[in-house]
């Protein structure tokens, strides 16, 4: 029975090696339909992906950088916003939604020149084996729906590495073009330039007098693409957002380490284990559940054949880099390596290569593992992602925006209330879009609304009394475990705060996620303090 399933699998794979082209569509519209089953269009985008959507909506009204925001990644607002501009509407989510299904469509593309490569290393078969996996990865799949810059920037970087790999002038030329639009996108391409830059000297080694001008052709190209926009940028902002932030991170993590210890060495030193442990414990969380098998396998094989050992590494080394200044920082946040899953794509070909062609035996096992990993990696989809829960907590956010005047923060699910506010306010701000309106930004037309710290505090009194001079009207309260035990007990026993008058209840309305709102009757509680302290 597994010999036969083997046959059946061996000729459906030759067949789709033959229609090459068939094949990766095939992977980009299942992967797109995987995206679209998660994705929701009634979720707006939050944290990052909400300032890359203010942004993108500022360059639509002013036509020009707008100096109220001093993050350097501005080249994929940039990008949405072109797209915001030939698509008009005056619908909110119309907006939200466009800037989502972008990165969803790019992602889904992606296998694209992941394919092309991994072809460059190994035959198609494997190539293609290595791409399927990486067209599901949960990691990348999780990461498009919200409309981040990730998917453009991996795309990108993918496609310049395969560029610098060609046989002709001018795609070797575009390599270092593709880095530094990549570069625009997020500032951490410039690590691709020099990835780029050791692959290329690598590869002309032989021919130094080519090497060379070609080399400074290809230097000319990337910093040729990045002035206009760094010019812009130094004109908007004062910094271009490249080398400045560069500058910038090897100034804070110097001081942060002196900080951290008494001794400059020590601190320093520190700081460097710190990264490498986190940046170790975050490979692994990327590499499972679809990587976590043949993509070690892989790296084990490369190093005893030595075969292509030095591109591999150095791509895998450099383009970590960004993770482990992160890590070194206490930002750990596995975002910063899914640009290094095409190579994870890479090994796992490389793997496959060489587990096949051993016997017929070993292609049975690892067709019954790929397929093993996929189910797992769907799994892990659907327990990673909750969209019902992201919803009741993006409905309960607009209750609070509409009904309060300040709340605790309640993270990761009080994310929602900026966005809430914008979608409240959108009335203010589609006369800006459409031109009828031309004087203010976005970032005034939208209020401040004060989410306030709670878990610095030792008592609810001390928290509400410290924070009623910041607009604090409701406490928003879950019970979770995480949560300050004096909120919890409040959510538990409410019957013991007469001064909090419960205005909602989320189980009312049949939903999952439990929320109690409790208005604070100051006046109640300053009689009930008082009484307290006599």
């Amino acid at each position: 029975m597994v010999i036969m399933l083997t046959d059946v699998f061996d000729n459906k794979l030759s067949f789709f090696v033959r229609h090459i082209w068939i094949s990766l569509l095939s992977i980009v519209l299942i992967g797109l339909t995987i995206r679209l089953y998660f994705f929701s269009f009634e979720i707006p985008p939050t944290l990052d992906s909400l300032l890359y959507f203010k942004y993108a909506i500022d360059l639509v009204i002013f036509k020009q950088f707008s100096p109220t925001y001093d993050f350097p990644n501005n080249g994929w607002p940039l990008f949405i916003a072109s797209f915001f501009s030939v698509l008009p509407s005056s619908n909110f989510f119309d907006y939200v939604n466009i800037q989502q299904l972008l990165s969803i469509s790019i992602s889904a593309l992606t296998v694209i020149p992941v394919y092309m490569l991994c072809s460059r290393f190994v035959e198609k078969p494997y190539a293609l084996l290595g791409t399927i996996l990486f067209g599901f990865e949960p990691h990348i799949i999780e990461d498009s729906i919200y409309g981040l810059s990730d998917a453009v920037f991996i795309f990108l970087v993918t496609l310049s590495i395969f560029f610098l790999h060609s046989t002709k002038r001018e795609i070797i030329f575009a390599a270092f073009g593709v880095a530094s639009i990549a570069t625009i996108i997020r500032y951490e391409g410039l690590v691709t330039f020099f990835v780029l830059t050791i692959i290329f000297l690598i590869r002309f080694r032989s021919t130094p007098k080519r090497a060379i001008w070609y080399y400074l052709i290809c230097t000319s190209i990337f910093i040729a693409i990045l002035l206009p926009i760094s010019y812009l940028r130094v004109e908007t902002t004062g910094e271009d957002g490249i080398l400045s932030s560069f500058i910038g991170g090897v100034k804070a993590y110097h001081v942060e380490s002196i900080e951290k210890e008494d001794s400059s060495s020590i601190g320093t030193a520190s700081y460097v284990t710190n990264g490498i442990v986190n940046l170790f414990r975050g490979v692994g969380l990327v590499l499972f559940p679809t990587f976590i098998v043949f993509a070690p396998l892989g790296m084990f094989i490369v190093l005893r054949n030595k075969s292509n050992l030095f591109t591999i590494i150095i791509a895998l080394t450099l383009l970590s880099l960004p993770s482990l200044y992160a890590n070194s920082r206490g930002i750990q946040e596995t975002r910063y390596l899914l640009v290094i899953l095409p190579w994870f794509a890479l090994l796992t070909a490389i793997a496959a290569k060489s587990w096949i062609n051993k016997s017929k035996r070993n292609r049975s096992l690892f067709f019954f593992s790929i397929c093993i990993i996929l189910c797992i990696s769907m799994g892990f989809l659907f327990w990673q992602i909750d969209r019902i829960h992201e919803k009741e907590s993006y409905l309960i956010s607009k209750y609070v925006v509409n009904h309060t005047d300040g709340v605790n923060q309640y993270y990761p699910e009080s994310r929602y209330i900026h966005a809430s506010i914008i979608e409240k306010n959108w009335k203010y701000v589609r006369p800006y879009i459409e031109g009828e309106v031309t004087k203010s930004s976005i970032k005034t037309i939208v209020n401040d609304f004060p989410v306030l710290p709670v878990n610095e505090f030792a008592s609810l009194e001390d928290f509400i009394r410290d924070s009623e001079s910041e607009n604090l009207s409701h406490l928003v309260l879950d019970g979770k475990s995480n949560r300050p035990s004096f909120l919890n007990d409040v959510f538990y026993h409410e019957e013991k705060y007469p001064f909090l008058i419960k205005t909602f209840d989320s189980n009312s309305l049949g939903y999952s996620y439990h929320v109690k709102i409790y208005k604070i009757d100051y006046e109640k509680f300053h009689y009930f303090s008082t009484t307290l302290v006599h």
